[in-house]
């Protein structure tokens, strides 16, 4: 009776710490804009190699920008801006052909968008202007000042998802991204086709030692 009763508090204990791991303490009560004032945070540590001027990342370096971009790829849910890009097409795939475009859409955040970013925002401070509500989404609206470009809005768009914030859209100066990286990806498949599409995508992943961020958002 007593290894039972004690087996019985294992596999409780097992199953309370794996719901506790499923969604962290911390996240699940951090607010909108602390996730996007972590989220800056964790970008910023992101290094991007430049084969042009000899930078090379070292595996250290590779490995730790790994590590930040499954941070920052948990603060988005890419599932849902996915979704939102393909928009009809997403609704009409089949399982595996989602699960391709949301594994290459992280790719190309993770080795493309992320690297750039990081490498453009490393010295600059961030600003929190406001924070508004708009029916079950927030907004957080941030500025940064860059000593060429000059001021930027950047503002984030957050919803709930599974009780903890997620950003679902990005604004530069005004721009969502989530629209661009739609109207692009609607272009592509309607002009040629998904498999095209994901050529593309996979693509800018293989030469993102000279891809820019604007290259994934679509911003001059």
């Amino acid at each position: 009776m007593g290894k039972t009763r004690t087996l019985a508090l294992l596999i409780t204990l097992c199953i309370f710490i794996l719901l506790s791991n499923a969604i962290p303490a911390s996240q699940e009560q951090e607010t909108p804009a602390r996730l996007v004032t972590r989220l800056f945070e964790t970008v910023k540590q992101v290094k991007k190699a430049d084969p042009d001027k000899n930078i090379r990342l070292s595996p250290e370096e590779d490995k730790k920008n790994k590590e930040l971009a499954v941070a920052v790829n948990r603060m988005l849910d890419i599932r849902y801006i996915s979704s939102y890009a393909l928009m009809k097409h997403w609704d009409n795939m089949a399982d595996q052909d989602r699960e391709l475009f949301v594994s290459v859409f992280t790719d190309l955040l993770s080795k493309v968008a992320y690297p750039n970013a990081g490498k453009f925002l490393k010295n600059l401070e961030v600003s929190i202007r406001r924070e508004k509500k708009i029916h079950e989404k927030v907004m957080i609206y941030t500025t940064v000042i860059h000593k060429e470009e000059g001021r930027i809005d950047i503002d984030f768009k957050l919803m709930l998802v599974r009780d903890a914030w997620m950003v679902i859209d990005v604004y530069l100066d005004g721009v969502s991204l989530a629209r661009n990286l739609r109207t692009q990806c609607l272009k592509i498949i309607r002009d040629h086709s998904f498999e095209e599409l994901i050529s593309r995508m996979t693509k800018k992943i293989e030469d993102r030692g000279t891809a820019h961020l604007k290259e994934v958002t679509g911003r001059n």
